[in-house]
């Protein structure tokens, strides 16, 4: 049994709370399950049962709403009416047993933190990284296909519209002088539906703007602070209460990174992963398991690229990337890299097609094996993928950090081909690559602002999304899948919208019937093995 919480001398006030807390949460994704339930039926000894009363059997009484308990008395088409609602004895049975040991095990889930991240592990294996049960998607645990062992697929849950997960993020670098207010930054990324921002340094002024607006931050380790959180964990305790701690209860930080680009050769690549280990610890000893810790590489760190399918850390810098690596597989934590199709162009471009590098060919440009790429962005990070394998990270989770194009400078920086490259990459990211298929690529644009004191090269200047009194360089959709427009009122501050609509997240009265996230899934996944269990 579970010792050391006060759960052996019974349920505390805490957890009274957290039990509470949990029937509201969802009693009305049951109803609205039941109410909606259209097919999927099966018969068993006479009577029709079906997915939506699965999951009404196993929830305690005290979790099941009035309109729940009326459904059951009466079922749909007086399938139990004459019966007087045989259900009951599936309450009385798994109220002390299947529904109570579940609603302790998510308890416990709660307050370990540790388990909680082992758990959603578990849960990434059999649905995917984003944790979304996705439409036509059948979930199978071990090959098994009896009803007792599939979830529904989610096109037969009538009434849920399952999205997928925001993946696109912003860079906002600030190496300029004429940028707005932070809080007018963070109020331009709520305006475009910008879920996610990386900033290279802990900026006291954003993360104070980001505060309650639940914008993901991924914050970086400058590099010139590395070595000296290496030195002690004191040290990457102090940092981190300075720059996270003292906001964490009301700025959602996503990823701590430590280093930007950091070359084998520099004086400071030794003591990168000794840095990331001092956060993580502190992080640990903080209770803050959820924020993850990497580092961004650059993608100089292959060597050969060319076919994806041999790629591989070039022999400089496998010694330095190898123990990180290791480090961020421990942890359940992704690689960071940037990558920008733009410079490998423009280093190549006799042999380097645009439209390869803008995703516009309308062919395949590279037949690798059982592979074909029509983009660079794809072949890059196959071959990215392929060197992780190499060195025995073959699911290792790769976020991309930073990517653009710009539109003024150098050899096909125009507005034209940077509005093309950033659209195509939105609309690409969610769907994976053909070595992943089917695997959304979180990705951070580069970047925000155009920003006039980068260089030296004149292309570092013209980077941003949107100039620095605010106004849009081109017209770009965030994110996919919402049926609503951005506010109006934000006039010129905003991208134009594209005909997919915006991001805005449905009415929060709705939004617990219309997307299944991975603590949601942890209940789904329990509830069809113990209904059979007491069958």
């Amino acid at each position: 049994m579970m010792r050391g919480n006060g759960f052996e001398n019974g349920p505390s006030t805490k957890i009274d709370f957290m039990h509470r807390r949990l029937c509201s949460r969802f009693e009305e994704g049951i109803y609205v399950m039941v109410q909606n339930h259209s097919g999927g039926w099966m018969v068993k000894g006479g009577k029709a049962f079906g997915w939506s009363w699965f999951l009404t059997l196993q929830i305690e009484g005290e979790c099941v709403s009035k309109h729940v308990r009326s459904l059951c008395t009466n079922g749909p088409d007086g399938i139990w009416a004459s019966n007087g609602c045989e259900l009951k004895d599936f309450f009385t049975a798994g109220t002390y047993t299947t529904a109570t040991s579940v609603e302790w095990a998510l308890a416990e889930l709660m307050m370990n933190p540790l388990l909680l991240r082992q758990a959603r592990e578990e849960i990434e294996k059999v649905l995917g990284s984003d944790g979304n049960i996705l439409k036509g998607d059948n979930i199978v645990i071990d090959g098994d296909e009896s009803p007792g062992l599939t979830l529904p697929r989610a096109r037969d849950w009538s009434g849920l519209e399952v999205t997928a997960a925001q993946t696109i993020g912003v860079c906002y670098g600030q190496v300029s002088d004429n940028l707005p207010p932070a809080q007018e930054v963070v109020d331009l990324y709520k305006a475009n539906g910008i879920g996610r921002m990386r900033i290279y340094n802990p900026d006291q002024a954003t993360i104070q703007a980001l505060s309650g607006s639940n914008i993901e931050l991924v914050v970086g380790v400058p590099n010139e602070n590395i070595q000296s959180l290496a030195s002690a964990e004191e040290a990457a305790t102090e940092w981190l209460l300075d720059n996270v701690l003292s906001y964490s209860k009301d700025v959602k930080f996503r990823y701590i990174v430590v280093g930007n680009e950091i070359s084998p050769d520099d004086e400071i690549a030794q003591f990168v992963l000794p840095a990331m280990q001092n956060i993580y610890a502190a992080l640990a000893s903080s209770n803050l398991p959820q924020i993850k810790v990497s580092t961004a590489i650059s993608i100089a760190l292959l060597g050969p690229s060319y076919p994806p399918s041999i790629g591989a850390f070039s022999s400089s810098s496998s010694p330095y990337i190898k123990p990180i690596i290791k480090f961020l597989k421990k942890n359940g934590a992704p690689l960071l890299a940037n990558l920008y199709t733009y410079f490998s162009y423009i280093d190549d471009p006799k042999n380097i097609e645009l439209s390869y590098a803008l995703f516009t060919s309308p062919k395949v440009v590279e037949k690798d094996g059982s592979y074909e790429y029509k983009n660079l962005f794809d072949a890059t990070l196959g071959a990215l993928y392929s060197a992780l394998e190499k060195i025995g990270a073959p699911d290792l989770e790769v976020v991309i950090s930073e990517s653009g194009w710009p539109s003024h400078g150098g050899n096909a920086a125009t507005v034209d081909n940077a509005q093309t490259y950033y659209s195509n990459l939105v609309n690409h990211v969610s769907g994976g690559t053909p070595k992943r298929p089917n695997q959304p690529i979180e990705t951070y644009l580069f970047a925000m602002f155009d920003e006039d004191q980068k260089g030296p090269a004149e292309t570092e200047r013209h980077f941003g999304l949107f100039s620095p009194n605010k106004q849009p360089k081109y017209q770009i959709q965030f994110t996919q899948g919402s049926s609503q427009s951005p506010p109006s009122d934000q006039g010129s501050s905003q991208c134009p919208p594209s005909d997919q609509g915006s991001s805005q997240s449905p009415p929060s009265d709705q939004s617990s019937s219309q997307s299944l996230t991975s603590e949601g899934i942890l209940f789904s996944l329990f509830l069809p093995l113990s209904f059979f269990y007491f069958w």
